[in-house]
């Protein structure tokens, strides 16, 4: 005999005990046929069978169930009416690739395309790389597609890995591989075009205007280096931070080299301006990199 589960699953009235697989201490979900059958056609075929009273201190039919507690809590809160369980919230990855697994396995349609949805909206902003990975998996590309446009916004850090490894398992080495080239070629994309920007912007035809270096004379004699120096260190500090973080949303604009008030006053508005369409560029850049998949 299982330990009975917190509520709703405790129900005294209830037609069947889902036990879950979890030993020494398994738990007891007291549960209604007709709610399971409503919600899977795997659990509706299975309740025309006899079902044995496998517990003999139990007087309803017992099913052994592979899944653990907190996947079965989970899913059965999916089954059940908000006004009694509060609709299930996925905290991790890891609970997403459980939870689409028992519905799967339950043939739940509309519970599959929920954590689907839930995996991009809870996951995707923080955890691109295991959004990627579950969504490799599954073979949804548009999914994947979206986890991998944002892991191009995410710093690669050497000590820490970019996703949980119960999530790296889904994929192979290869295929990992192949998403970090995707990010370098982006990178490279990026850092090409904040190049060629700053060739045109010596041009009279640049979008932002004239050149922040063509029309402004420093007065101070000493202690700035002038627009023309800030400016140059400014692009190739630029470039390179394109190259490390190709989906960044802003550019650094802390002094690159020591400038004065004047100078600064004069520089600012105008590299604000060249920063929004330098943005612009470099998505449009990327986009045309070819998609992972």
């Amino acid at each position: 005999m299982g330990a009975t589960a917190k509520p709703p699953f405790d129900n005294p009235d209830a037609d069947i005990i889902l036990r879950s697989s979890d030993q020494p201490h398994p738990t007891d979900f007291r549960v209604f046929k007709f709610l399971l059958s409503l919600a899977s056609p795997f659990f509706a075929a299975a309740f025309t069978l006899p079902q044995p009273l496998v517990d003999s201190s139990e007087d309803v039919p017992v099913m052994e169930m592979e899944e653990n507690a907190k996947t079965l809590r989970t899913i059965l809160g999916f089954c059940y009416p908000i006004s009694v369980h509060p609709l299930p919230r996925l905290t991790t990855p890891e609970d997403v690739r459980a939870i689409f697994q028992a519905a799967e396995k339950f043939e739940m349609k509309g519970i599959q395309n929920h954590i689907r949805e839930a995996l991009v909206d809870e996951f995707l902003e923080d955890k691109p790389v295991s959004v990627f990975a579950i969504a490799c998996h599954y073979g949804w590309k548009e999914v994947v597609d979206q986890a991998a446009y944002r892991f191009l916004a995410l710093p690669i850090l050497v000590d820490s890995p970019p996703a949980d490894e119960s999530s790296l398992d889904l994929i192979s080495a290869a295929t990992y591989t192949r998403l970090l080239r995707y990010r370098k070629e982006c990178g490279e994309a990026a850092k090409s075009e904040v190049i060629r920007l700053a060739e045109v912007g010596a041009t009279s035809t640049a979008p932002w205007g004239e050149k922040p270096t063509t029309s402004h004379v420093c007065l101070k004699k000493s202690g700035c280096d002038g627009v023309g120096n800030w400016w140059a260190l400014w692009m190739l500090r630029s470039a390179e931070a394109f190259m490390d973080i190709p989906g960044r949303s802003k550019i650094d604009l802390e002094a690159p080299s020591p400038i004065c008030r004047d100078c600064k006053r004069y520089l600012m508005p105008k590299v604000r301006k060249y920063e929004a369409v330098m943005l612009g560029c470099i998505r449009k850049k990327i986009s045309a990199v070819i998609a992972y998949t």
